[in-house]
């Protein structure tokens, strides 16, 4: 237009100065330019207007700048308000925490440490928060505003950043204080107890055993009253909380490190664990000195007895001349013999003995015993010494006690092969006639064997102090009394001499039978011989070192052997699997699963076996609304553990107990994924059940209750790794999903655990888990964040009901979480939130036009 405007000028300017035009030229080229001008005035209106635009455009890009600059300050505010009001909540926590004393009790402690763990997790997140909304805001303004809307929030980013590393560095505090407070409360009690070990070791000194039972008494109340065990156990409680939120932080990467004083509290309070732990150590060991201390000293004075005694039988054989009568003679040494090698087997069992004071008891009955032989090596010592030197044989009348030594010295009965005609030499010989002493309690087993093909009867038999001898009569007079070796090889025809023999060294199995059906029984394999003697099992603990063998690990394989010995198929489940797989969670009790075909006969042998049933009722806490445990299909209460921290009697009843259960679950349940569960062991390196003795469990130290089971006798099975992901990740879609649980959200902080053993331990591959597990499992992975948006969780439980992996609901009941229409109301948030973001684009679209 600019160059036809100069052409058109030029021309004109030609025109006129070159000649005199004629009329009509002239007034075309008046024409001419008055177009021109009007195209000139039109040029500048159009860039009047465009001036103008531009004008309005940085107006509002302006405006739209400064607005994003108010919002991004009040959302700054915000964060830093909400910073501080948690920076406050943790500071409040902290001074509650300061009022705190273990004589308190655990309910107090524990919510107060989940309180701040939750309180210090939210403060964390607050930057990833802060980031995740500044940076749609700088997005949206224009670039030549951006930095100066991001140093306002730059300006606001390192005192939220201060706050929250206060309130993480609170947290950790929180922890050592009450771990800190736990380790002097265990370390008073054990200076207690060894308070009470001293007075122990003054009245057994003076023989004052009154005084000693009550000392005793007072040393276990005082255990009792202090909580010991409990405080050791919140202590490892804390530690494992204080463990998780760093992981949690660490899972993060080094862009934002743990602060270095919450480091220094993290290592005071594992410190404090370990000294905690080690003077419980010493307390248990302390108390178990005071409880076997009096028997010990028994031990010790019985030994010096029958020392004494095998010194004077000693002189007393040595005496004895080759001129005396030999089988008078003989019998002297035989007996003594006995006597010495019984007292050196015995001196021998009691340097290693640590308890328990039955053992000890046992013990000093057994030096009794060497007593009662030595007595008797002298006295026939005497009586060979006494005869006169004149040719006859002695006649010296043996005693009872001497018949039966030299019964049990001249033959071996138990050594004889089944079936020998040599097995039956001692019936010949007189019995002993006095009663001996020579056993303390016994408990033995005796399978009555009718014939070859019917199943064994089994009798209990409990034998108290002495009473051996006539119990071998007994049994005799019923039929022929048959024992094995400790191999289970060999057997032997014995009688009540023989019985008693064999009760000393430990036999408990004994046979009634005919020698026909028993030889028959015996060419069975040794492996089904052995399953029929230890697959029994009876439930029924009556001390306390009983009960604490029902609540450690490795007695759940005396559950799973006499389970299988039946012919259920089983596999242990829950927490114990956890701890194997190095996962330190508080052990409550033994879950098995079995298949549904099996679970009433599992139920009704272990009620048989004397396992006692739950008696709450609908009280019991595994039914309660917002319970988070599984629902086992049968479960029994094996040990009382105190009370239970309650609040609601009308929920959980009176004076409620806390439980060491049994709990069976159907697989159907929890282990629907999973193929059929095996009986007996698994094949080796079976990708789908492993044992708790398996190599690729990791090995810990034993005293950690972690990993592989070491000291197990019986391979139980469990899930593997994979297995076990596998089933969480099923339970928590099935639980959580459409309505979030408690439950659900129980599984889904296993499934966070799991990944700290498929990540950090490596016991198992993403490659190992199935397809669906997998993708799960990598969308964990994602920042916290992320894993809402979009309602993955739920499209994921949609595809597995689809598909049929997960069934539409769960057998067990369980209250919602949330208020009532928050899932209504979050959708209307949603919808705003979507319509505003759509209004957001539409203005940019405009400014970039």
């Amino acid at each position: 237009m600019e160059e036809e405007h100069d052409t058109s000028v030029s021309h004109l300017q030609n025109s006129t100065v070159s000649q005199e035009l004629p009329l009509e030229m002239q007034a075309r080229i008046c024409g001419e330019y008055e177009k021109i001008q009007g195209g000139i005035n039109k040029r500048k209106e159009e860039e009047e207007i465009l001036r103008g635009r531009l004008r309005r455009q940085r107006e509002n890009a302006h405006d739209f700048s400064k607005l994003m600059a108010e919002v991004l300050e009040t959302k700054m505010e915000k964060f830093a308000q909400t910073a501080k009001r948690r920076l406050q909540r943790s500071t409040d926590l902290i001074e509650a925490t300061s009022k705190w004393t273990p004589m308190q009790g655990q309910h107090a402690a524990k919510t107060l440490v989940s309180a701040m763990s939750n309180v210090a997790s939210k403060s964390y997140a607050i930057p990833e928060d802060m980031q995740r909304k500044i940076t749609p805001i700088l997005d949206k303004v224009h670039t030549s505003y951006r930095a100066r809307i991001a140093g306002i929030a730059n300006l606001r980013i390192p005192e939220i950043e201060e706050t929250t590393k206060k309130a993480l560095t609170g947290a950790f505090e929180l922890f050592y204080d009450v771990t800190q407070k736990l380790d002097n409360h265990v370390e008073s009690e054990m200076k207690a107890i060894e308070k009470f070990k001293t007075l122990a070791d003054e009245s057994i000194s003076s023989k004052d055993k009154d005084r000693w039972l009550v000392i005793v008494r007072n040393a276990k109340e005082a255990k009792g009253k202090g909580n010991l065990d409990e405080g050791v156990d919140l202590a490892k409680w804390v530690n494992a909380e204080a463990d998780l939120l760093k992981s949690a932080i660490d899972s993060d990467g080094d862009e934002r490190p743990l602060p270095e004083l919450a480091i220094e509290c993290l290592e005071k309070t594992r410190e404090c664990l370990r000294r905690a732990e080690v003077n419980q150590a010493k307390a248990l060991e302390t108390l178990q000195e005071i409880e076997t201390g009096w028997s010990k000293d028994l031990a010790a004075r019985e030994q010096k007895r029958a020392s004494d005694e095998c010194d004077i039988a000693r002189d007393a054989i040595g005496k004895i001349q080759t001129h005396h009568s030999f089988n008078d003679a003989e019998l002297a040494r035989n007996t003594f013999k006995a006597a010495e090698r019984l007292f050196e087997d015995t001196k021998t069992a009691l340097k290693k003995c640590c308890g328990p004071a039955e053992r000890f008891r046992e013990i000093a009955h057994t030096f009794t015993d060497v007593t009662d032989r030595a007595k008797s090596a002298t006295k026939c010592a005497e009586a060979v010494l006494g005869r006169r030197d004149s040719g006859q044989p002695n006649k010296v009348r043996q005693t009872d006690f001497d018949v039966d030594m030299q019964t049990n010295v001249a033959a071996t009965p138990v050594e004889q092969p089944a079936g020998h005609q040599s097995v039956l030499q001692n019936n010949s010989t007189r019995e002993p006639g006095r009663t001996m002493t020579r056993t303390k309690t016994k408990h033995i087993y005796v399978y009555i064997i009718k014939s070859s093909n019917a199943v064994w009867e089994k009798e209990h038999h409990y034998i108290g102090p002495g009473q051996a001898l006539e119990k071998g009569r007994q049994l005799s007079r019923r039929g022929k009394l048959w024992v094995l070796n400790q191999e289970l090889t060999k057997l032997g025809l014995v009688n009540a001499a023989g019985f008693l023999e064999t009760i000393v060294e430990g036999q408990k199995i004994f046979f009634l039978a005919a020698e026909q059906a028993l030889t028959i029984c015996l060419k069975r394999p040794k492996s089904v011989r052995k399953n029929a003697v230890m697959a029994d099992f009876r439930f029924g603990p009556k001390t306390d070192r009983d009960r604490e063998q029902v609540v450690y690990r490795t007695y759940i394989c005396q559950i799973s052997r006499f389970l299988d010995a039946h012919g259920i198929p089983n596999v242990l489940w829950g927490k114990l699997v956890m701890n194997m797989l190095l996962i330190p969670l508080v052990i409550d009790g033994i879950c098995i699963v079995i298949p549904d075909a099996h679970i009433d006969k599992a139920r009704d042998l272990l009620l048989a076996a004397g396992c006692p049933p739950c008696q709450a009722g609908s009280h019991c806490p595994f039914y309660h609304p917002y319970a988070s445990r599984a629902i086992p299909y049968a479960h029994f209460n094996l040990v009382d553990r105190g009370p239970l921290d309650f609040y609601k009697p009308e929920i959980f009843g009176e004076n409620p107990r806390e439980w060491y259960t049994l709990e069976l679950f159907k697989k159907s349940d929890v282990l629907w994924g999973a193929p059929e569960i095996p009986l007996g062991p698994p094949t080796p390196n079976d990708p789908d059940y492993w044992t708790v003795t398996d190599d690729r469990l990791p090995e810990v130290a034993i005293e950690y209750q972690l990993g592989r089971i070491v000291d197990a006798d019986y391979p139980v099975k469990i899930p593997s790794p994979a297995r076990f992901a596998e089933s969480l990740t099923l339970l928590y879609f099935r639980d959580n999903f459409p309505e979030e649980t408690a439950r659900g959200n129980h599984w889904d902080s296993l499934l966070v655990d799991m990944k700290v053993v498929l990540k950090k331990h490596r016991l198992c591959e993403l490659e190992d888990l199935p397809s669906r597990t997998r993708s799960w499992f990598k969308f964990l992975d994602k920042p916290p964040g992320k894993r809402t948006q979009g309602h993955v969780g739920e499209k994921f439980a949609a595809a597995m009901r689809k598909a049929g992996e997960v069934p539409e609901r769960s057998p067990w009941p369980s209250a919602v979480l949330g208020l009532p229409g928050w899932r209504e109301e979050l959708k209307r948030w949603e919808e705003e939130e979507e319509e505003m973001r759509k209004k957001e684009e539409q203005v940019k679209e405009e400014q970039t036009a």
